[in-house]
Order: structure tokens, then C-alpha cells, then sequence
């Protein structure tokens, strides 16, 4: 009887983690938009035309970004490019989802921009899947 109390709790701990409920998130998600928003800002203030992201981690940040807005605000996935009305439809977007944005669902997003080999199709729909679940909605 002890060893099956031992288990269910075990079980319900990993369920819990497996959940998305993992309270050492390290992401300050206000912190990772102001900062990246600021930024691409930056890259952008002398030009009305499109600029090329130089920075990796603003490029990630961009991808992350159409991941959970389900929008695409990098046009050329070889040759990322923004202009500052993009900005403002990023800033809009994040104002409006803020509160459903988690740590999690950051973590979760950069964590499937690089995916690993998938060995079945099953894999692929899985992968599939999670992207889609990313997507944040009106909850």
C-alpha cells in the first residue's frame, strides 16, 4: 500500500513538470520583449525601408514571436528583414497577449526552433503538433 501511495505521487509530480506547471521558469518575459523590441528598434531608427537582423538572438526572437502570435513577421527565413511597422505590430500584439504569455511557452518555443531529426511520421505530426498548441488565443 505505501509503495502504491509512492508511486501515484510520483506520478502525479511528473505529470504536473510534463505540464507546463515548472514554477523555475528563468525567463522575465517582460524583460525579453522591452529588451529585443529595443533593439530591433535600434536596427531600424535611421531607415524607412526593411533591415536586415544581423543579430542572431533577435532573429530567434523574431521567429519565437511568429511562432506564438501564429503571424509571420519574418517574410524571408534566409534573409530576416524588419521595418519599424512590424515593430509596432509586434508591440500591439504583445499588449494584447501579454497575459497569456508564459515563461513556458517561451522556453517551449525556442526549444522547437531546432527540432531533432524526426525518425517517423508520427514524429513530424507530433512536432506538428506542438507548434500548433504554441499559438497563443484568446484563452
Amino acid at each position: 500500500m505505501k509503495n502504491t501511495i509512492i508511486i501515484l505521487l510520483f506520478n502525479a509530480i511528473c505529470i504536473i513538470k510534463a505540464n507546463g506547471c515548472d514554477l523555475d521558469c528563468d525567463i522575465d518575459v517582460d524583460s525579453l520583449f522591452r529588451v529585443n523590441l529595443l533593439e530591433l528598434k535600434e536596427c531600424v531608427e535611421d531607415s524607412t525601408e526593411n533591415v536586415i537582423v544581423q543579430e542572431r538572438k533577435n532573429i530567434m526572437f523574431l521567429y519565437v514571436i511568429s511562432l506564438l502570435s501564429g503571424k509571420n513577421f519574418t517574410s524571408d527565413p534566409h534573409n530576416v528583414t524588419i521595418n519599424f511597422n512590424t515593430i509596432l505590430k509586434i508591440e500591439d500584439w504583445y499588449q494584447k497577449k501579454k497575459k497569456y504569455i508564459t515563461c513556458e511557452k517561451i522556453k517551449k518555443a525556442y526549444f522547437l526552433l531546432t527540432p531533432s531529426l524526426f525518425n517517423s511520421f508520427e514524429d513530424f505530426e507530433k512536432y506538428s503538433s506542438e507548434l500548433d498548441e504554441l499559438i497563443i488565443k484568446d484563452e
